[in-house]
């Protein structure tokens, strides 16, 4: 399992709230990376993946932005970009 995080500052400055991705390492994963292709279907995988405990960096922004966790300045911004370039 593989998981990564950026802390984002509220919009006060005072804090800051976590966003995440987690991979869990299943046989389609572990397909792309025997075969050196990552780059062809891994975003694919991941967002079909959820069942199996994958969140993509992505879903998790949408989750904090509709839960108005994060009150963050400007972080709609990054989520469009965020989906803008498929991540």
């Amino acid at each position: 399992m593989v998981v990564t995080q950026r802390l984002l500052k509220t919009k006060d400055g005072q804090s800051r709230v976590g966003a995440f991705e987690v991979m869990v390492c299943t046989p389609p994963i572990q397909n792309l990376i025997r075969e050196a292709k990552v780059h062809q279907n891994f975003p694919n995988i991941m967002q079909t993946s959820v069942r199996d405990g994958m969140v993509t960096m992505q879903k998790s922004l949408e989750e904090l932005v509709k839960g108005r966790k994060n009150r963050c300045g400007g972080r709609k911004k990054k989520l469009k970009v965020l989906h803008f370039l498929n991540f």
